[in-house]
C-alpha cells in the first residue's frame, strides 16, 4: 500500500511539473525541457529500476494525452526519462547502461546531418563511463541526465529537418543545459532520501549508502 501511494503521489508531480517549463527546446518551438526533468530519474533508486521505470511511463503517456501526440519525437519523449530513471537506479555495473547511449550515437552518426556532426554524440560517452562509479551520486545523476538526452536527440534528429552547424550550435548549451540537469537530480535525490530517513513508515525506501562526490 505504501508502494502504491508513492506510486501515485509521483504520477500526480510528474503530470503537474509537466506544465512547468525549466528550457525552450532550440529548434522545437512548442517543446519544453520541464521541472519533472529535475527529479523524475531517482524514482528508480527508491522504487526499484523496472517500478521507477514503468511509473514514468505511466505518467509521461498521461501526460502525452493531455498535451497531445504528433509525431514520432512525442513518442520518444514518453521514454526518454524511464531509460535515465532505470540508468540512476543500477547499483552496480548493468549493459543496458552502456547499449543505450553507444546505440544512440551509432545511430546519430549513422544519420546524414549527424554524420557531419558526429562530435556531437560524444556526450553520450558521459554515461558509459559513469556507469563504472555506481557508488558516487553525481556520477549516476549526469550519467541519467545523459542518457536520457542521447534518446531525445536521437528521436529528434530522425524527426525533424536539421543541418550540422545547428548541432554544432548546441554544444555549448547542451553543457549548461545538462549541467542544471544532472545538479538538479543530484539535489532531489539527497532532499526526498533525507525526507524518506526521517520517517519510519518510509525510512526502507532510502537508500543508505552512496558517496556524493
Amino acid at each position: 500500500m505504501k508502494k502504491i501511494l508513492l506510486g501515485l503521489g509521483f504520477i500526480i508531480l510528474v503530470l503537474v511539473s509537466a506544465g512547468m517549463g525549466v528550457s525552450a527546446v532550440l529548434g522545437g518551438e512548442k517543446y519544453q525541457f520541464t521541472l519533472d526533468q529535475l527529479f523524475a530519474p531517482t524514482i528508480g533508486a527508491f522504487a526499484g529500476a523496472g517500478i521507477g521505470a514503468g511509473l514514468i511511463i505511466i505518467a509521461n503517456a498521461a501526460k502525452a494525452l493531455v498535451f497531445g501526440i504528433s509525431n514520432w519525437f512525442d513518442i520518444a519523449r514518453i521514454f526518454t526519462l524511464a531509460f535515465a530513471a532505470y540508468y540512476f537506479a543500477q547499483k552496480k555495473e548493468d549493459i543496458v547502461s552502456a547499449v543505450v547511449p553507444l546505440g544512440a550515437m551509432a545511430l546519430f552518426v549513422l544519420h546524414p546531418v549527424g554524420r557531419e556532426a558526429w562530435f556531437f554524440s560524444l556526450f553520450w560517452l558521459i554515461p558509459v563511463v559513469a556507469s563504472f562509479y555506481r557508488t558516487n551520486l553525481l556520477a549516476r545523476s549526469f550519467g541519467s541526465t545523459f542518457t536520457a538526452h542521447s534518446i531525445g536527440t536521437v528521436a529528434f534528429l530522425y524527426t525533424f529537418s536539421t543541418t550540422p552547424a545547428f548541432w554544432i550550435a548546441l554544444i555549448p548549451i547542451v553543457v549548461v543545459e545538462r549541467l542544471l540537469f544532472g545538479l538538479g537530480i543530484s539535489a532531489s535525490f539527497l532532499v526526498v532520501n533525507q525526507a524518506l530517513c526521517l520517517s519510519k513508515t518510509t525510512e526502507k525506501f532510502a537508500e543508505k549508502s552512496y558517496a556524493l562526490f
